[in-house]
């Protein structure tokens, strides 16, 4: 386990191939791939900028079902950059909604400190999009220490807050396809990660939304202004 330390690379595209469980023959899939291409509202809007030999040339979605019906590879490939791209566009609505959450208050008598130390999680959180276990850790030379966690409520519901002692520039790029990228809070501040039922297990800790979702277990904007900061991770149940 290692701290997630992101740049474009072929490790995300996992999340484009999300789409890949679905079932069907060859044939259903070519037709799927076809009728998405042709009758999409953006099928003459949507561009595609294809490698066709030693040039790229930008096409529509028609234009490519068009020319390639023939080439499935093809066809899929670009469906499925399509259909990544309806799915990021959903996900952008629905952390629009999400609240955002700086916690100003004073801190109530009913928190358990679960540990201090730098925060971060595993890259496979920000591909599946979960953003659901987080661990700390400490810098040991060039390598990372993780830090045991304290005893905790594990199956009280509440919200977890990063408590900001020390600050620095994170070298992590974000995440590229929620167009978010990390910011530098201020010392003091209370990060609220995420809201839900707590779950600890083998030194990382997560949220599990009480509205059953399994993406955006915590809310990755505010995740990115916690990352590689020196937190106090804190618990607060609900009463």
């Amino acid at each position: 386990m290692g701290p997630d330390r992101a740049t474009p690379d072929p490790s995300d595209g996992q999340r484009a191939h999300r789409q890949e469980k679905r079932s069907g023959s060859a044939d259903e899939k070519l037709r799927a791939d076809l009728d998405l291409l042709r009758d999409s509202p953006e099928a003459d809007s949507f561009i595609v900028p294809l490698q066709i030999g030693q040039s790229v040339q930008p096409m529509t979605l028609r234009e490519v079902a068009k020319r390639f019906q023939e080439e499935p590879s093809v066809l899929h490939a670009v469906a499925n950059h399509y259909r990544t791209y309806l799915e990021y566009e959903s996900t952008r609505e629905f952390l629009r909604d999400l609240p955002k959450l700086i916690d100003k208050g004073p801190a109530p008598e009913h928190e358990t400190i679960l540990g201090r130390g730098m925060l971060t999680w595993a890259a496979e959180e920000r591909q599946t999009d979960r953003y659901g276990f987080l661990y700390l850790y400490k810098a040991k030379g060039h390598q990372e220490e993780v830090i045991p966690l304290n005893p905790s409520p594990s199956g009280r519901s509440g919200r977890l807050i990063a408590h900001v002692l020390e600050t620095r520039d994170s070298t992590h790029v974000g995440d590229v396809f929620l167009k978010i990228e990390p910011i530098t809070p201020q010392v003091g501040e209370r990060i609220v990660l995420g809201e839900g039922r707590l779950v600890v297990h083998e030194g990382l800790v997560g949220i599990k939304p009480a509205d059953g979702r399994e993406i955006f277990h915590c809310d990755p904007r505010t995740l990115y202004r916690a990352h590689s900061q020196t937190v106090e991770l804190i618990f607060q149940e609900s009463t």
